[in-house]
């Protein structure tokens, strides 16, 4: 396996770490799990810029607990948005990172953006509610549970998420 040269086009990296995880797969007798194999094959955007923006700031962000590199990781995941604006997961990144710093609406702001391009996605309201939930919002946090349920009702981990919201919220009163 790590005998193999790999003379691949720039534009494929995505498939070439997709063929070296299989492979590394069957060289250890690993069987992948559906869910496994799925992620393994997902590309994390077809902007090779994006990308190298998202990674630049996944290093910023984990690298150092300073305020500056989380102010830099934030620069870099708003160009990556801005080089692939559909791409969900560089917007739950960058919402992830605001929400952090308890810079919630700024958060709420990122995915308000990403819900309008792409209404058909559950993880946005996800994402909103979780922010609800720890502001305290339990009312706002279980509307967009719901919204998330009508979007993608066979989501159970959602399901899942909201009853213990409720179960929560009734408990502690």
């Amino acid at each position: 396996l790590w005998t193999k040269r790999y003379d691949a086009v720039l534009q494929s990296v995505f498939d070439v770490q997709t063929d070296i995880a299989e492979k590394v797969a069957n060289a250890l007798d690993v069987t992948l799990l559906e869910s496994e194999q799925k992620s393994i094959s997902q590309k994390p955007t077809d902007n090779l810029q994006a990308y190298d923006f998202y990674l630049r700031a996944y290093n910023y962000e984990k690298g150092s607990m300073s305020e500056k590199n989380h102010r830099i990781a934030e620069q870099l995941y708003l160009k990556a948005i801005e080089l692939d604006p559909e791409n969900e997961e560089l917007h739950m990144m960058t919402a992830r990172r605001l929400a952090q710093e308890k810079r919630s609406e700024e958060s709420l702001e990122v995915i308000r953006k990403l819900m309008l391009r792409l209404p058909d996605s559950p993880r946005p309201y996800l994402w909103m509610d979780s922010i609800h939930q720890q502001a305290g919002n339990c009312e706002q946090a279980e509307k967009n549970y719901r919204k998330a349920i009508l979007v993608d009702p066979t989501r159970t981990d959602i399901y899942t998420k909201l009853c213990l919201m409720l179960y929560e919220r009734e408990e502690y009163k």
